[in-house]
């Protein structure tokens, strides 16, 4: 009996398993890495809406982060992302400001863990040898890998800030137009877009979510510009 045809399936389907766990840890990266980002912004936060928004944003980006772990078998992470999410969930609903921020920067020591275990998990044991390389030990490389992640996302989350803004300034602008030409113009509906962009940014370059915000900058031109003329044609 021929058993190669069902060593091959066997094969393909241990590679396709160890694929999807792959990127499932490497999604549960991202949202680590958003729930550190929003961390340290509800620690930053100078008012307690602001600290309790954020820290609402982290544990939403934990508590998903723990689902991905579960799917990816990082079974290391969890014990932090636990501790994270218990923190996190303390700092929504602290007695005052201070005990918020004390909740929350235990919080950011969970999401750093959180993030040396996934690379841990992610990183083949190449060699036996604990000795540090070029005097750089693992953690010390952990921790700087985590920070860059940290700060691309932490990019992604300004630009995105900063373009809804400007989205916003454009929407008004194009009402104050609709309003000075008296014609009924459809408005941009921000709260689509904002629900579009909220908690964690959709895109995973920072190209993707420049090009999202684009297309979104096109679209409230197209239908001002299609209302204007329209409008006119009829007058």
């Amino acid at each position: 009996m021929n058993f190669k045809p069902q060593l091959s399936l066997m094969l393909i389907c241990l590679f396709a398993q160890a694929a999807i766990a792959k990127s499932n840890c490497e999604d549960a990266y991202t949202s680590a890495s958003y729930g550190l980002s929003h961390s340290k912004k509800a620690f930053k936060a100078n008012n307690f809406d602001h600290q309790q928004y954020y820290a609402g944003r982290a544990l939403d980006a934990l508590e998903k982060t723990r689902d991905q772990v579960n799917n990816c078998g990082c079974d290391g992470a969890l014990v932090s992302i636990a501790s994270g999410i218990e923190n996190l969930e303390k700092a929504l609903d602290p007695k005052d400001w201070d005990m918020g921020r004390y909740f929350t920067k235990r919080a950011i020591a969970d999401a750093y863990s959180v993030l040396e275990n996934l690379d841990l998990c992610s990183t083949p044991d190449e060699t036996s040898s604990s000795e540090p390389k070029d005097g750089i030990s693992e953690t010390d490389n952990t921790a700087s890998t985590a920070e860059e992640k940290a700060a691309y996302v932490q990019a992604l989350d300004e630009l995105e800030a900063a373009a809804l803004t400007e989205l916003k300034q454009l929407d008004q602008t194009v009402k104050k137009l609709s309003e000075l030409l008296d014609c009924e113009v459809p408005q941009f509906s921000m709260d689509q877009i904002k629900a579009k962009y909220d908690g964690q940014a959709q895109s995973e370059s920072m190209n993707e979510l420049q090009e999202q915000l684009i297309e979104d900058a096109r679209s409230l031109y197209r239908q001002a510009l299609d209302a204007i003329e329209a409008c006119w044609e009829n007058k």
